[in-house]
Protein backbone atom coordinates (compact mmCIF):
# COMPACT_ATOMS: atom_id res chain seq x y z
CA UNK A 1 0.00 0.00 0.00
CA UNK A 2 1.74 2.98 -1.26
CA UNK A 3 2.09 6.10 1.86
CA UNK A 4 0.88 9.48 1.35
CA UNK A 5 3.64 11.83 2.36
CA UNK A 6 1.27 14.47 3.33
CA UNK A 7 -0.28 12.29 6.01
CA UNK A 8 3.01 11.41 7.63
CA UNK A 9 4.51 14.95 7.23
CA UNK A 10 1.92 17.82 6.54
CA UNK A 11 2.37 21.96 6.18
CA UNK A 12 3.73 23.31 9.26
CA UNK A 13 4.43 27.24 9.70
CA UNK A 14 6.41 28.97 12.69
CA UNK A 15 5.99 25.80 14.99
CA UNK A 16 8.68 27.78 17.32
CA UNK A 17 6.32 30.34 18.45
CA UNK A 18 3.65 27.98 19.50
CA UNK A 19 5.45 27.79 23.03
CA UNK A 20 5.65 30.96 23.59
CA UNK A 21 2.85 31.89 26.53
CA UNK A 22 0.38 34.14 25.62
CA UNK A 23 0.34 32.27 21.67
CA UNK A 24 -2.23 30.30 21.86
CA UNK A 25 -3.71 27.25 19.97
CA UNK A 26 -7.37 27.00 17.56
CA UNK A 27 -8.34 23.76 16.68
CA UNK A 28 -9.97 22.98 12.95
CA UNK A 29 -11.32 19.95 11.56
CA UNK A 30 -8.74 17.27 10.22
CA UNK A 31 -6.51 18.42 12.98
CA UNK A 32 -5.39 21.38 11.11
CA UNK A 33 -4.61 23.93 14.02
CA UNK A 34 -3.36 27.48 13.95
CA UNK A 35 -1.99 29.98 16.86
CA UNK A 36 -2.77 33.49 17.52
CA UNK A 37 -1.13 35.96 19.92
CA UNK A 38 -3.27 37.01 22.93
CA UNK A 39 -2.15 40.73 21.82
CA UNK A 40 -3.55 40.00 18.23
CA UNK A 41 -5.99 37.82 18.29
CA UNK A 42 -6.84 38.05 14.38
CA UNK A 43 -3.77 37.70 13.35
CA UNK A 44 -2.13 33.69 12.61
CA UNK A 45 1.23 33.70 14.20
CA UNK A 46 1.36 29.94 13.47
CA UNK A 47 -0.19 26.68 11.48
CA UNK A 48 0.04 23.15 11.35
CA UNK A 49 -1.97 20.98 9.05
CA UNK A 50 -1.11 17.12 9.23
CA UNK A 51 -2.65 16.46 5.53
CA UNK A 52 -3.87 17.36 2.56
CA UNK A 53 -7.47 17.41 4.32
CA UNK A 54 -6.17 19.78 7.33
CA UNK A 55 -5.10 22.40 4.77
CA UNK A 56 -8.14 22.16 3.26
CA UNK A 57 -9.86 22.75 6.39
CA UNK A 58 -7.39 25.54 7.17
CA UNK A 59 -8.30 27.80 3.82
CA UNK A 60 -12.01 27.64 4.73
CA UNK A 61 -10.16 29.60 7.65
CA UNK A 62 -7.75 31.52 5.23
CA UNK A 63 -8.93 31.71 1.93
CA UNK A 64 -8.05 29.54 -1.35
CA UNK A 65 -5.55 31.86 -2.30
CA UNK A 66 -3.38 31.08 0.70
CA UNK A 67 -4.03 27.34 0.41
CA UNK A 68 -2.63 27.85 -3.34
CA UNK A 69 0.19 29.50 -1.99
CA UNK A 70 1.63 26.82 0.43
CA UNK A 71 0.82 24.29 -1.95
CA UNK A 72 2.82 25.99 -4.79
CA UNK A 73 5.86 26.31 -2.21
CA UNK A 74 5.35 22.83 -1.11
CA UNK A 75 3.07 20.72 -2.77
CA UNK A 76 4.25 17.50 -0.90
CA UNK A 77 4.18 18.85 2.51
CA UNK A 78 7.15 20.59 4.70
CA UNK A 79 7.91 23.39 7.24
CA UNK A 80 8.37 27.20 6.93
CA UNK A 81 9.15 30.33 8.82
CA UNK A 82 9.22 32.81 6.09
CA UNK A 83 5.91 35.39 5.35
CA UNK A 84 5.21 34.25 2.56
CA UNK A 85 3.38 31.39 3.87
CA UNK A 86 1.43 34.05 6.49
CA UNK A 87 -2.13 33.68 6.64
CA UNK A 88 -4.60 36.59 6.41
CA UNK A 89 -6.36 38.27 9.42
CA UNK A 90 -9.40 35.49 10.19
CA UNK A 91 -12.68 37.06 11.01
CA UNK A 92 -14.43 37.86 13.44
CA UNK A 93 -16.04 34.37 14.82
CA UNK A 94 -12.45 32.93 14.91
CA UNK A 95 -10.85 36.00 16.35
CA UNK A 96 -13.06 36.27 18.85
CA UNK A 97 -12.72 32.13 19.58
CA UNK A 98 -8.28 32.82 19.75
CA UNK A 99 -9.35 35.04 22.40
CA UNK A 100 -11.54 33.40 24.41
CA UNK A 101 -8.51 30.92 24.24
CA UNK A 102 -6.02 33.57 24.91
CA UNK A 103 -8.46 34.13 28.34
CA UNK A 104 -8.84 30.81 29.11
CA UNK A 105 -4.97 30.10 28.93
CA UNK A 106 -3.48 33.12 29.63
CA UNK A 107 -5.18 36.07 32.04
CA UNK A 108 -4.08 35.76 35.57
CA UNK A 109 -7.16 37.39 37.28
CA UNK A 110 -9.45 35.13 38.42
CA UNK A 111 -12.63 34.06 36.30
CA UNK A 112 -15.93 31.79 36.10
CA UNK A 113 -15.58 28.82 33.97
CA UNK A 114 -18.67 28.83 33.51
CA UNK A 115 -18.83 32.04 32.23
CA UNK A 116 -15.87 31.31 30.03
CA UNK A 117 -17.52 28.14 28.65
CA UNK A 118 -20.83 30.26 27.55
CA UNK A 119 -18.26 32.43 26.02
CA UNK A 120 -16.21 29.93 24.16
CA UNK A 121 -19.85 28.60 22.50
CA UNK A 122 -20.52 31.64 21.45
CA UNK A 123 -17.70 32.26 19.88
CA UNK A 124 -18.09 28.69 17.79
CA UNK A 125 -21.25 29.43 16.63
CA UNK A 126 -19.90 32.93 15.47
CA UNK A 127 -17.11 31.26 13.33
CA UNK A 128 -19.51 29.05 11.54
CA UNK A 129 -19.60 25.62 13.85
CA UNK A 130 -22.57 25.34 15.68
CA UNK A 131 -22.53 21.87 16.58
CA UNK A 132 -19.31 22.57 18.31
CA UNK A 133 -20.95 25.61 20.14
CA UNK A 134 -23.76 23.47 21.08
CA UNK A 135 -21.27 20.36 22.44
CA UNK A 136 -19.13 23.46 24.34
CA UNK A 137 -22.55 24.99 25.94
CA UNK A 138 -24.78 21.84 26.88
CA UNK A 139 -22.43 21.06 30.38
CA UNK A 140 -23.31 24.78 31.08
CA UNK A 141 -26.84 25.70 30.03
CA UNK A 142 -28.66 25.80 33.03
CA UNK A 143 -26.64 28.95 33.85
CA UNK A 144 -28.37 30.88 31.11
CA UNK A 145 -31.72 30.60 33.33
CA UNK A 146 -30.13 32.91 35.96
CA UNK A 147 -28.08 35.16 32.86
CA UNK A 148 -31.37 36.00 31.23
CA UNK A 149 -33.13 36.87 34.82
CA UNK A 150 -30.45 38.85 35.32
CA UNK A 151 -30.91 40.71 31.97
CA UNK A 152 -34.25 41.08 32.44
CA UNK A 153 -34.15 42.38 35.63
CA UNK A 154 -31.41 45.44 34.71
CA UNK A 155 -28.40 43.61 36.39
CA UNK A 156 -26.65 42.53 33.49
CA UNK A 157 -23.93 44.50 31.68
CA UNK A 158 -25.31 45.93 28.57
CA UNK A 159 -22.55 45.42 26.69
CA UNK A 160 -23.02 41.30 27.36
CA UNK A 161 -26.66 40.90 27.21
CA UNK A 162 -26.09 40.61 23.20
CA UNK A 163 -23.72 37.53 24.11
CA UNK A 164 -26.32 36.01 26.18
CA UNK A 165 -28.90 35.90 23.55
CA UNK A 166 -26.77 34.74 21.45
CA UNK A 167 -26.02 31.87 23.57
CA UNK A 168 -29.71 31.19 24.65
CA UNK A 169 -30.27 30.68 21.15
CA UNK A 170 -27.81 28.68 20.27
CA UNK A 171 -29.77 26.13 23.43
CA UNK A 172 -32.91 26.87 21.85
CA UNK A 173 -31.71 25.63 18.34
CA UNK A 174 -29.07 22.72 19.05
CA UNK A 175 -30.44 21.67 22.53
CA UNK A 176 -32.81 19.12 22.22
CA UNK A 177 -36.84 19.30 22.48
CA UNK A 178 -36.43 16.72 26.05
CA UNK A 179 -33.57 18.63 27.77
CA UNK A 180 -34.71 20.32 30.50
CA UNK A 181 -32.48 22.46 30.29
CA UNK A 182 -33.69 24.45 27.16
CA UNK A 183 -37.06 24.56 28.57
CA UNK A 184 -36.20 26.47 31.84
CA UNK A 185 -33.79 28.68 29.40
CA UNK A 186 -37.11 29.01 26.75
CA UNK A 187 -39.25 30.39 29.89
CA UNK A 188 -36.64 32.40 30.93
CA UNK A 189 -36.40 33.82 27.68
CA UNK A 190 -39.80 34.96 27.18
CA UNK A 191 -40.26 36.51 30.56
CA UNK A 192 -41.06 39.66 30.93
CA UNK A 193 -38.34 42.81 31.58
CA UNK A 194 -38.62 42.82 35.37
CA UNK A 195 -38.20 46.25 37.41
CA UNK A 196 -34.32 47.06 37.87
CA UNK A 197 -32.86 45.64 40.67
CA UNK A 198 -30.41 48.10 40.43
CA UNK A 199 -29.47 51.49 38.45
CA UNK A 200 -27.25 51.28 35.10
CA UNK A 201 -25.11 54.12 36.50
CA UNK A 202 -24.86 52.09 39.93
CA UNK A 203 -24.66 49.13 38.03
CA UNK A 204 -21.52 50.32 36.10
CA UNK A 205 -20.26 51.80 39.13
CA UNK A 206 -20.01 48.43 41.24
CA UNK A 207 -18.24 46.60 38.14
CA UNK A 208 -15.97 48.93 37.89
CA UNK A 209 -14.82 48.84 41.99
CA UNK A 210 -14.29 44.96 40.93
CA UNK A 211 -12.29 45.51 37.87
CA UNK A 212 -9.77 47.98 40.03
CA UNK A 213 -9.46 45.62 42.44
CA UNK A 214 -7.40 43.45 40.17
CA UNK A 215 -5.94 46.31 38.61
CA UNK A 216 -5.07 48.08 42.03
CA UNK A 217 -3.74 44.87 43.81
CA UNK A 218 -0.50 45.03 41.77
CA UNK A 219 2.33 47.27 41.92
CA UNK A 220 2.27 49.38 38.85
CA UNK A 221 6.00 49.20 38.11
CA UNK A 222 9.61 47.67 39.24
CA UNK A 223 10.27 50.79 41.28
CA UNK A 224 7.37 50.41 43.57
CA UNK A 225 7.02 46.91 44.41
CA UNK A 226 5.83 45.62 47.95
CA UNK A 227 8.46 45.13 50.41
CA UNK A 228 8.32 41.42 50.48
CA UNK A 229 9.21 41.61 46.57
CA UNK A 230 12.66 43.04 47.47
CA UNK A 231 13.50 39.56 49.16
CA UNK A 232 16.33 38.16 47.59
CA UNK A 233 14.99 34.74 48.80
CA UNK A 234 11.60 34.92 46.22
CA UNK A 235 11.28 33.50 42.34
CA UNK A 236 8.94 33.96 39.94
CA UNK A 237 6.65 31.44 38.61
CA UNK A 238 7.33 31.14 34.92
CA UNK A 239 4.06 31.30 32.76
CA UNK A 240 5.06 28.73 30.20
CA UNK A 241 5.06 26.01 32.89
CA UNK A 242 2.01 26.60 35.02
CA UNK A 243 -1.70 27.42 34.01
CA UNK A 244 -3.15 30.83 35.01
CA UNK A 245 -4.70 30.93 38.12
CA UNK A 246 -3.17 28.09 39.95
CA UNK A 247 -0.98 30.63 42.19
CA UNK A 248 -2.06 33.77 43.52
CA UNK A 249 -1.06 36.53 40.75
CA UNK A 250 -0.42 40.09 42.27
CA UNK A 251 1.34 41.32 39.01
CA UNK A 252 4.33 40.55 36.91
CA UNK A 253 6.63 41.70 39.53
CA UNK A 254 5.66 39.76 42.45
CA UNK A 255 7.78 36.94 42.59
CA UNK A 256 5.38 34.11 44.17
CA UNK A 257 7.96 31.03 45.54
CA UNK A 258 9.43 32.16 48.87
CA UNK A 259 12.28 29.83 49.68
CA UNK A 260 13.76 29.57 53.38
CA UNK A 261 16.34 27.08 55.22
CA UNK A 262 15.17 24.40 57.30
CA UNK A 263 16.84 20.96 58.93
CA UNK A 264 15.67 19.02 55.82
CA UNK A 265 17.15 21.73 53.62
CA UNK A 266 15.42 24.07 51.71
CA UNK A 267 11.30 25.26 52.06
CA UNK A 268 9.49 26.71 48.96
CA UNK A 269 6.26 27.37 49.39
CA UNK A 270 3.90 29.50 47.37
CA UNK A 271 0.38 30.88 47.83
CA UNK A 272 -2.86 29.06 45.72
CA UNK A 273 -5.35 31.31 43.88
CA UNK A 274 -8.73 32.72 45.17
CA UNK A 275 -10.56 29.28 43.45
CA UNK A 276 -7.84 26.91 43.19
CA UNK A 277 -8.40 23.99 45.75
CA UNK A 278 -5.59 21.63 46.58
CA UNK A 279 -7.54 18.59 44.74
CA UNK A 280 -7.60 20.21 41.54
CA UNK A 281 -5.21 18.32 38.98
CA UNK A 282 -3.38 21.55 38.11
CA UNK A 283 -2.57 21.83 42.00
CA UNK A 284 -1.55 17.93 42.09
CA UNK A 285 0.45 17.98 39.33
CA UNK A 286 2.82 20.64 40.36
CA UNK A 287 6.56 19.98 41.56
CA UNK A 288 8.88 22.45 42.60
CA UNK A 289 12.28 22.34 40.84
CA UNK A 290 15.61 23.99 41.41
CA UNK A 291 18.69 24.30 39.98
CA UNK A 292 22.04 24.36 41.91
CA UNK A 293 25.54 25.48 40.89
CA UNK A 294 27.36 22.57 39.95
CA UNK A 295 24.75 20.36 39.53
CA UNK A 296 24.38 19.03 36.23
CA UNK A 297 20.60 17.78 37.53
CA UNK A 298 17.86 19.71 38.30
CA UNK A 299 16.31 18.67 42.27
CA UNK A 300 12.59 18.03 41.58
CA UNK A 301 9.83 16.99 44.11
CA UNK A 302 6.50 17.06 44.22
CA UNK A 303 4.69 19.53 46.09
CA UNK A 304 2.17 19.35 48.48
CA UNK A 305 -1.43 21.62 48.85
CA UNK A 306 -2.60 22.47 52.59
CA UNK A 307 -5.84 23.88 52.49
CA UNK A 308 -5.56 25.48 55.83
CA UNK A 309 -2.93 27.86 54.71
CA UNK A 310 -3.85 28.07 51.30
CA UNK A 311 0.01 26.85 50.06
CA UNK A 312 1.66 24.53 48.04
CA UNK A 313 4.96 23.68 49.13
CA UNK A 314 8.19 21.47 49.12
CA UNK A 315 11.35 20.51 50.83
CA UNK A 316 14.19 20.34 48.91
CA UNK A 317 17.51 18.34 50.09
CA UNK A 318 19.94 21.09 49.44
CA UNK A 319 23.31 20.81 51.34
CA UNK A 320 23.36 23.50 53.65
CA UNK A 321 26.85 24.88 52.63
CA UNK A 322 25.11 26.18 49.11
CA UNK A 323 24.06 29.81 49.31
CA UNK A 324 20.42 29.94 48.72
CA UNK A 325 21.37 33.61 46.34
CA UNK A 326 23.20 30.59 43.82
CA UNK A 327 20.30 28.58 43.42
CA UNK A 328 17.14 28.92 41.24
CA UNK A 329 13.68 27.64 42.42
CA UNK A 330 10.70 26.86 40.06
CA UNK A 331 7.31 25.23 39.33
CA UNK A 332 6.52 22.83 36.92
CA UNK A 333 2.87 21.97 36.36
CA UNK A 334 3.68 18.20 35.04
CA UNK A 335 1.02 17.79 32.17
CA UNK A 336 2.40 21.05 30.58
CA UNK A 337 4.42 20.89 27.37
CA UNK A 338 6.90 22.94 29.00
CA UNK A 339 8.43 22.94 32.23
CA UNK A 340 10.49 25.65 34.74
CA UNK A 341 13.42 28.13 32.55
CA UNK A 342 15.96 28.23 35.26
CA UNK A 343 18.42 29.00 33.27
CA UNK A 344 19.51 32.58 32.55
CA UNK A 345 18.49 33.39 29.48
CA UNK A 346 15.44 31.46 30.52
CA UNK A 347 14.70 33.51 33.02
CA UNK A 348 14.90 36.24 31.76
CA UNK A 349 12.62 35.69 28.77
CA UNK A 350 10.03 34.38 31.38
CA UNK A 351 10.34 37.71 33.23
CA UNK A 352 9.74 39.06 29.82
CA UNK A 353 6.65 36.97 29.42
CA UNK A 354 5.23 37.67 33.09
CA UNK A 355 5.21 41.57 32.20
CA UNK A 356 3.37 41.37 28.40
CA UNK A 357 0.91 38.94 30.12
CA UNK A 358 0.36 41.53 32.73
CA UNK A 359 0.28 44.29 30.58
CA UNK A 360 -2.45 42.78 28.13
CA UNK A 361 -4.09 41.78 31.52
CA UNK A 362 -4.31 45.19 33.10
CA UNK A 363 -5.98 46.30 29.47
CA UNK A 364 -8.69 43.81 29.55
CA UNK A 365 -9.83 44.82 32.69
CA UNK A 366 -9.55 48.54 31.88
CA UNK A 367 -12.31 48.45 29.56
CA UNK A 368 -14.91 47.94 32.36
CA UNK A 369 -13.62 51.08 33.99
CA UNK A 370 -15.57 54.70 33.22
CA UNK A 371 -12.17 56.65 32.45
CA UNK A 372 -9.50 53.67 31.42
CA UNK A 373 -5.95 54.37 31.89
CA UNK A 374 -2.90 52.80 29.76
CA UNK A 375 -0.22 53.87 32.46
CA UNK A 376 0.19 50.35 33.73
CA UNK A 377 -0.18 48.92 31.12
CA UNK A 378 2.92 51.13 29.44
CA UNK A 379 4.83 50.59 32.71
CA UNK A 380 4.89 47.00 32.25
CA UNK A 381 5.61 47.64 28.57
CA UNK A 382 8.50 49.28 29.60
CA UNK A 383 9.89 47.12 32.05
CA UNK A 384 9.72 44.67 29.30
CA UNK A 385 11.85 45.81 27.10
CA UNK A 386 14.29 46.53 29.39
CA UNK A 387 14.41 43.45 30.66
CA UNK A 388 14.65 42.09 26.56
CA UNK A 389 17.80 44.25 26.31
CA UNK A 390 19.17 41.92 29.08
CA UNK A 391 18.71 38.74 27.72
CA UNK A 392 22.12 37.47 27.36
CA UNK A 393 22.06 36.69 23.60
CA UNK A 394 25.92 35.53 24.08
CA UNK A 395 24.71 32.17 25.78
CA UNK A 396 23.09 31.32 22.37
CA UNK A 397 24.83 29.11 19.66
CA UNK A 398 21.38 27.95 17.83
CA UNK A 399 19.68 31.34 16.88
CA UNK A 400 16.65 30.24 18.38
CA UNK A 401 17.16 32.87 20.97
CA UNK A 402 17.48 35.57 19.12
CA UNK A 403 14.51 34.96 16.86
CA UNK A 404 12.62 34.72 19.95
CA UNK A 405 13.88 37.66 21.15
CA UNK A 406 12.84 39.36 17.78
CA UNK A 407 9.26 38.14 18.04
CA UNK A 408 9.06 39.59 21.60
CA UNK A 409 10.00 42.75 20.91
CA UNK A 410 7.54 43.18 17.88
CA UNK A 411 5.03 42.03 20.27
CA UNK A 412 6.29 45.14 22.87
CA UNK A 413 5.77 47.27 20.02
CA UNK A 414 1.83 45.85 19.05
CA UNK A 415 1.49 46.60 23.05
CA UNK A 416 3.19 50.07 22.61
CA UNK A 417 0.71 51.14 19.69
CA UNK A 418 -2.19 49.13 22.24
CA UNK A 419 -1.65 51.28 24.64
CA UNK A 420 -0.59 54.60 22.82
CA UNK A 421 -4.52 54.03 21.06
CA UNK A 422 -6.11 53.22 24.75
CA UNK A 423 -8.89 52.90 24.83
CA UNK A 424 -10.32 53.53 21.73
CA UNK A 425 -9.89 50.57 18.73
CA UNK A 426 -11.03 50.33 15.14
CA UNK A 427 -14.87 49.39 15.29
CA UNK A 428 -14.49 46.21 13.56
CA UNK A 429 -11.39 44.88 16.05
CA UNK A 430 -13.54 46.21 18.81
CA UNK A 431 -16.32 43.86 18.40
CA UNK A 432 -13.32 41.02 18.80
CA UNK A 433 -11.61 42.18 21.96
CA UNK A 434 -14.40 44.00 23.85
CA UNK A 435 -15.05 42.12 27.13
CA UNK A 436 -15.80 38.75 27.61
CA UNK A 437 -18.90 37.75 29.89
CA UNK A 438 -16.39 35.68 32.31
CA UNK A 439 -14.66 38.87 32.32
CA UNK A 440 -17.60 41.32 32.78
CA UNK A 441 -19.63 39.65 35.37
CA UNK A 442 -17.87 39.34 38.64
CA UNK A 443 -19.62 35.94 39.88
CA UNK A 444 -22.86 34.25 39.07
CA UNK A 445 -24.61 35.18 42.66
CA UNK A 446 -23.58 38.61 42.98
CA UNK A 447 -25.92 41.79 41.96
CA UNK A 448 -28.73 40.13 42.17
CA UNK A 449 -28.42 36.72 40.17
Amino acid sequence: MTTNTNELFGWTWRAELTRIPGVVEVPAPHGGRWWADVVTPHVPVAFTAPSLAALVALSRIFGKPWRAAVLAAKPLGGSNSDQSWAPPPVSIGWARLALVRGVQQCLPYSVDEVLLAIDESVAWNQAGHPERAVAVLAPVAESLVGLLAAKHAGTLPSATARDVELAAAIALEGLAESNPDRAAIKLADESQPAPPLISGVELDAALADWAREYVRSEPAAALSMADEDADPDRFIVDPAAVGPRVIAWRGPHHREILVTRVAEGVLAEADLADGAETTDQEVSHLRVQASVPGSAELIDQPAHGDETTGQVSAVLPIDPDVDLSEIVVGLTQIDRMARARLDPAGQALARVDRLMIGAWAVARMEQLLPEPDSGRVKDHVRDARIQLNHVPLHLDTTGELEARCDYLGARLRRLEELAADFPGQAPDLDMVTRPLLAESIPVLDGLGW
